[in-house]
């Protein structure tokens, strides 16, 4: 008599076929939802940069001990935005920051606020009389913009 110990040729093959299709199904799903998080990542790390760049044009023209500002936009590729703050309350002594873009990244002074800016652009004008400034920012495909209204 024959022994039917262990498993049939047949019956392995399709084991091992099933374990690859269900394998091959699986990797396919799992790359579609990496490729997405890929895509999220970026819009969420252009956000965080907004984010980091209106924190300190809030900081700087609506602080209350605004002496002036400069907005200098004869350079289009350079776009400067210069403020000029009191240091305390007795509006005594001051001192001048800059927004500036050089090449894809915009600095606040000589600290880079974030990279892979494609547009900067500041305008200035007087609405009901009083002072604003339009922030229109373009970092990494996605388009923001702001207007503040300055505080002296």
């Amino acid at each position: 008599m024959k022994s039917e110990k262990g498993i049939a040729m047949m019956s392995l093959v399709v084991y091992v076929a099933s374990f690859l299709v269900i394998t091959l199904l699986v990797g396919t799903i799992t790359s579609f939802f990496y490729s997405n998080v890929k895509i999220l990542d970026a819009n969420t790390g252009s956000a965080a940069d907004y984010n980091k760049i209106n924190l300190y044009m809030v900081g700087s023209l609506k602080s209350g001990n605004l002496r002036s500002f400069v907005l200098d936009n004869s350079n289009h590729d350079e776009n400067k935005l210069l403020v000029t703050m009191y240091t305390d309350e007795s509006h005594i002594g001051y001192r001048s920051h800059q927004f500036q873009k050089k090449g894809n990244t915009i600095y606040y002074d000589h600290t880079a606020l974030c990279n892979n800016v494609e547009t900067f652009e500041l305008t200035k004008s007087n609405q009901n009389g009083k002072d604003v400034v339009d922030m229109h920012v373009v970092i990494g495909g996605n388009s923001y913009t702001n207007t503040y209204v300055v505080k002296y």
